[in-house]
């Protein structure tokens, strides 16, 4: 039924693609592999920063100060600092992203609360608040009387407190809050680390690497933990819209990593040390601005696929009993002999006026009520409609003109398909040699299927059968040998191309030939000017239709328009006979 949106010389409908990569990234496999790697990992980089908190606490236990101070004459990890790296580490263990827990949000606002009061004592110049509270009172004694006091830092405050709230927006189900915490909460250990790599003290200031490498292990941790959501999994999708900033993000790591090299190489003029400073934020900025614009562009493409199955959906739904509220209604397109340029038939064109949407377009709908099932009653009104109509025009001008309905593989697959369309035949009075049932070339993939012998039977009832749009689907020499048919329809695809478009004219010729060696008339679809007119006239095309002659008519319309014809062109024709 794919005709009934269709009349004269509109255009085919547009088809509706789908990526395979997009299908891929959004499948629920595809997620659920994204979830488990990233859970893995996570819990993978998260037992690494209870692994470095706990090294280092028992370092001050055993009072050995590598553990805390691997570089002498560096800053030193401090005892808060090491218990906080332990127990933010075990409660990334114990989150879940996809359970809300209010015990852990209370939990981790909790941690989150006590460094925000050690960063703000040290921004004010107070120094260590919690000086007096810490364990290992004679480590920090002994280590400050050798002028090397043990300090919590800002950078280290300030690390811990975005780690304790991108964990609150995790327990909280909020993914892109805790994932832009963790992003931040990454800057400083990662520029830390940049500093240790290319030398610059005054870069790293005093985060001890066991601080760092504690601190971005559980940063990557929190960050895996919610990375199944937008905008990190923009980056992590399987599909190729991902592979692309995937691939331009390690470039530009590596790229600033070479760049943050030369700066620090000894020929390199000094005042260029703080190049990698400037690296650091361009390539976190850089970062940022790709993964939002990867997040933005996956939530459209979501959105539109959210929206278009709501449309889908709304749709089926208003489309169910459409016809008997009134709202589906049937137009008529001419059908006219290319010699004797009389009418001698017409095809009917299904349209649908919606309530509050207007028109909608047979592109929209008619799949759909393929794909549902509801093609099946819809084509019945079609035919109950068309075929009394044809009886209301029997004793005026359309007395014996044809009607062509389109008919669906899935309605003619439908047990009882031609006994119904006879039994409709019998109720309306209407001659079966007065109806044409257009079928696409799909049915001709049948072969062995009842679709085929229900055409059969109708045929040898007299019923007509048109093949629809031939040349554009399963054109099979040996199915259209067995398939039961009078006519073959040469698609508006290779008549919009004539007379200039040689390979149309090539194949139109082709079709002509094919359908009259088989003893078929031949109707072209889609006219449009008085030059495809004349060539198909030229290579013996019997009929055609299109909006050269008219567009798609009510029935008054139509018989209005008949009657402004010539009176010689009003004689009807049915399969060469003048009446």
């Amino acid at each position: 039924m794919t005709d009934w949106e269709r009349g004269g010389g509109a255009s085919n409908g547009t088809k509706r693609q789908r990526s395979i990569d997009d299908v891929s990234s959004h499948s629920p496999r595809s997620r659920l592999r994204l979830i488990r790697l990233c859970m893995r990992a996570s819990a993978k980089a998260a037992i690494g920063g209870v692994a470095v908190g706990f090294f280092v606490l028992v370092g001050y236990a055993l009072d050995w100060s590598p553990a805390w101070r691997p570089v002498v004459g560096g800053p030193a990890t401090h005892p808060m600092t090491a218990a906080a790296l332990l127990v933010i580490g075990l409660t990334v263990l114990g989150v879940r992203p996809w359970r809300r827990s209010y015990l852990g949000i209370g939990f981790t606002a909790v941690v989150g609360a006590l460094f925000i009061v050690e960063l703000v004592g040290l921004l004010l110049g107070q120094g260590d608040i919690y000086r007096t509270l810490m364990p290992f009172q004679h480590v920090m004694a002994e280590e400050a009387g050798a002028g090397r006091a043990i300090e919590m830092s800002v950078n280290a405050a300030a690390t811990l407190v975005l780690l304790s709230a991108s964990l609150v927006c995790l327990y909280a189900r909020r993914t892109a809050g805790s994932q832009v915490f963790a992003g931040l909460a990454m800057f400083l250990p990662v520029a830390a680390l940049i500093g240790y790599l290319y030398g610059i003290p005054e870069f790293y200031g005093a985060m001890a690497p066991w601080t760092v490498a504690g601190a971005l292990l559980l940063a990557v941790a929190t960050l895996l933990r919610a990375a199944h959501r937008a905008p990190v999994r923009s980056l992590l999708n399987i599909g190729a819209t991902s592979r692309l900033p995937r691939f331009l993000v390690v470039a530009l790591i590596c790229h600033s990593v070479l760049l943050g090299l030369l700066a620090v190489w000894p020929v390199i003029d000094p005042s260029l040390k703080a190049l990698p400073a400037m690296i650091v934020f361009t390539l976190t900025t850089i970062v940022a601005i790709m993964a939002a614009a990867a997040s933005h562009a996956e939530g459209k493409t979501r959105r539109r696929q959210t929206q278009g199955a709501l449309r889908k959906q709304t749709i089926v739904s208003d489309l169910d009993g459409a016809a008997e509220r009134g709202e589906m209604f049937l137009l008529y397109q001419p059908q006219i002999d290319l010699a004797t340029q009389h009418m001698v038939g017409v095809e009917v064109l299904l349209r649908w006026r919606h309530p509050r949407r207007g028109l909608v377009s047979p592109d929209e709908f008619i799949p759909e009520a393929e794909a549902t099932g509801l093609i099946v009653p819809l084509g019945a009104w079609v035919l109950e409609g068309a075929c009394e109509q044809a009886v209301q025009w029997r004793n005026g001008l359309l007395a014996d003109a044809t009607i062509s309905v389109n008919a669906s593989v899935v309605q003619i697959n439908e047990a009882g398909f031609a006994d119904k369309v006879l039994r409709v035949l019998r109720a309306k009075g209407l001659p079966p040699h007065r109806l044409v049932l257009e079928v696409t070339e799909s049915i001709m993939a049948q072969r062995d299927g009842r679709g085929i012998q229900a055409l059969r039977d109708l045929h040898d009832a007299k019923v007509r059968i048109a093949i629809d749009d031939f040349g554009t689907g399963y054109s099979s020499l040996s199915y259209l040998r067995l398939l039961p048919s009078d006519c073959l329809k040469i698609d508006r695809s290779f008549v919009q191309g004539l007379p200039g478009d040689m390979g149309a004219a090539a194949i139109a010729r082709a079709i002509v030939a094919l359908g009259r060696s088989l003893d078929m008339r031949i109707v072209a679809e889609g006219i449009e000017t008085k030059a495809q007119a004349e060539f198909l006239q030229d290579i013996w095309c019997d009929e055609g239709q299109g909006y050269l002659y008219a567009p798609p008519l009510t029935s008054d319309a139509l018989v209005a328009w008949l009657e402004t014809r010539p009176h010689s062109e009003r004689e009807t024709e049915v399969f060469g006979v003048v009446l």
